[in-house]
């Protein structure tokens, strides 16, 4: 009976334990992580389900394989650190490494290693948990680099951001706000306003937070804080909650944006236009601006004043009420082709004055560009300019009524030309005539000293008459019409010496000598110069003509003289010879140094007595051509 109660006992005992460990293959097989056995020479005993989805291999595959086959080769030495803390007892749990799969890829896992003991407690072998963590690791990867892109992108904003907890204390802040709160990042985390600002500023900043946690769309404000370079920022502030995924605050977030310059030029462009108004307001002229299509922004007050119109007239647009009907429409008209050409207008038209009369103003008006290159407004004035043209028109009325006397005089002129040309050189001519009759009909019965006065009268009518032509050439020289072309000097001079009989004297003509200008007024000059040159060289010598830098000249090796009478050199009927020394009329240098003038140039004379003479002149230069000549002539007064 006992042995039958015995039996039957063990019977329940051994299908207890099977029961049991059926119950366990279950949960091991059931389980999503690996399960694996394996001795303590790294040879697998067991192999569930979820290790062959880790891994790739079956539990025929797997088991009785070494463990290694599992392990990358720069992680073999892995397996004989696990054995050995195995083979002392200990635990390995949670241990994050990479294995290798059947198909070759790699697997991430967390694998929890424990000693497996037989019943005397001796250390037998190793069961290992695996857990594929491919997935979480991805996704803390990915978490670190969102992480690192945000950080990285906060740090560079141009603005302040920051991050603080519901305390107030720092758990983030930008590049751009440390340098603002003049803090190292080092020393923010876990500080607040308090810690770092002002009591005043640090209020201010925790009261805005309190409204946007309370407000949970955040808020926007303006705060000021007094940055390191001394100067009190302003900043437009947007302050948020930041929420968890059960929607409630868990911190509060700051974005600022500077906007100090933008006020200090803000208020500078106020200073700039309160300075523009009160300049423009002075000035004793209309001052004005205007928008693209003409219709005024601004009207100093003189404006106002010289119209007797305010802003708030009726029917006022700023011009229609004021500009003279019959100036209206071409002032309008080039206002608008200005307006389409985007260059500057002027108009002379009258406006009319609060007391009825019109006058003439100036106007100017230049356009101011937009950044896309088209006009936006239009800066002006108007300067009353009535007195000057109304003396403007009454001064060109003279000059009208002095040209008409002037070419009266110069018909008046002409008449006494023709008059002495005829009628005085006919009496000369007789006188002269009758002189020599007289000394060839009565020469051998008139005695010496009859003689004598015959001939000085003579001799005096001849001077007279070459006196006359002389003053006549100095007329004409004023009337006459100048006709401008290239002369060539060179030869002008060549053929002047050509005519002149002097004994003693050479000449010495320099090539190349040209100017611009009329070729018988100039020869004229050159026949006076050389013809002086020769006669005031009674004992001979050499007459250079040539040039100077930009003065012609004609030099001789005569007389000379004292340079304390040069000045009376141009003047007509001034000599400084006597007649019996050295005949002559006086005029002839008066009309070179008029020509000299007509040609817009200048005759001067260096001399020492005994030793010669040398005149300059210059003409209309090169770089002025025969348009600044025919300038100067037409400048010139008969």
């Amino acid at each position: 009976m006992g042995d039958i109660v015995g039996s039957s006992n063990d019977h329940v005992d051994s299908s207890a334990s099977a029961e049991a460990r059926a119950h366990l293959a279950a949960i091991v097989d059931s389980s999503n992580d690996g399960i694996i056995s394996k001795t303590l020479d790294g040879v697998i005993l067991s192999w569930n389900a979820a290790a062959e989805r880790i891994f790739g291999y079956s539990a025929e595959e797997a088991v009785g394989k070494p463990i290694l086959m599992l392990l990358p080769p720069e992680r073999q030495d892995e397996e004989a650190m696990i054995l050995s803390r195995i083979r002392k007892g200990e635990r390995i749990g949670h241990f994050e490494t990479v294995r290798v799969r059947k198909d070759g890829s790699l697997v991430e896992i967390s694998v929890t290693i424990s000693p497996i003991r037989d019943e005397n407690g001796k250390i037998i072998g190793a069961s290992k948990i695996a857990r594929d963590i491919s997935n979480l690791k991805a996704t803390e990867r990915a978490l670190i680099s969102s992480e690192q892109r945000f950080s990285q992108f906060m740090r560079h904003l141009p603005g302040l951001a920051w991050i603080k907890d519901l305390q107030g204390r720092y758990v983030f802040a930008n590049d751009a706000a440390l340098k603002a709160f003049n803090v190292e990042r080092s020393e923010l985390e876990g500080k607040t306003d308090d810690d770092l600002f002002e009591p005043a500023t640090a209020r201010a900043f925790r009261q805005n937070d309190e409204t946007a946690l309370k407000h949970k769309t955040g808020v926007l404000t303006l705060e000021t804080l007094q940055q390191p370079d001394g100067v009190t920022h302003t900043s437009i502030v947007s302050k948020f909650p930041i929420v968890d995924p059960q929607g409630m605050p868990s911190f509060v977030a700051g974005m600022a944006i500077d906007i100090t310059e933008r006020i200090q030029a803000e208020n500078q462009l106020r200073e700039s236009e309160a300075r523009f108004r009160e300049l423009a307001n002075s000035m004793p002229a209309i001052v004005w601006m205007s928008g693209r299509d003409g219709g005024p922004i601004f009207l100093n007050r003189w404006y106002y004043e010289y119209t007797g119109l305010s802003p708030d007239s009726p029917g006022n647009d700023g011009w229609a009420l004021v500009v003279h009907p019959e100036d209206r429409p071409h002032a309008f008209q080039n206002w608008k082709a200005s307006n389409e050409s985007g260059t500057a207008w002027e108009e002379e038209l009258r406006l009319l004055r609060a007391d009825g009369e019109f006058r003439w103003f100036l106007s100017r008006c230049v356009p101011i560009m937009g950044e896309d290159g088209t006009i936006q407004q239009w800066l002006g004035t108007s300067v009353d300019v009535h007195d000057r043209k109304t003396a403007s028109d009454l001064l060109e009325e003279r000059v009208n009524e002095r040209t008409a006397e002037l070419a009266a005089a110069n018909e008046e002129m002409e008449g006494f030309t023709y008059s002495v040309s005829h009628d005085l050189r006919a009496p000369l001519r007789n006188i002269v005539a009758t002189c020599r009759m007289l000394q060839e009909d009565f020469g051998e019965s008139l005695p010496p000293a009859a003689v004598e006065h015959l001939e000085s009268q003579a001799n005096s009518a001849n001077r007279l008459g070459a006196l006359i032509d002389e003053l006549l050439k100095l007329s004409r020289i004023g009337r006459s019409e100048m006709k401008l072309q290239a002369v060539d000097l060179s030869q002008a001079a060549r053929d002047v010496a050509a005519e002149l009989h002097y004994p003693g004297i050479t000449f010495d003509v320099k090539d190349g000598l040209s100017a611009v200008g009329d070729p018988s007024l100039l020869k004229l000059v050159l026949a006076n110069l050389i013809d002086n040159a020769c006669k005031f060289s009674p004992h001979g010598g050499t007459v250079s003509i040539g040039r100077q830098g930009e003065a012609f000249f004609v030099r001789d090796e005569g007389i000379g003289f004292d340079m304390r009478f040069a000045h009376k050199l141009f003047l007509p009927f001034e000599r400084l010879v006597t007649d019996n020394e050295f005949p002559g009329t006086g005029i002839g240098l008066a009309n070179v140094n008029r020509i000299i003038q007509r040609h817009s140039g200048r005759i001067w004379v260096e001399s020492c007595l005994g030793k010669g003479a040398t005149f300059f002149f210059t003409l209309a230069s090169e770089r002025a051509g025969a348009e600044g000549v025919q300038s100067a002539d037409a400048q010139s007064v008969p």
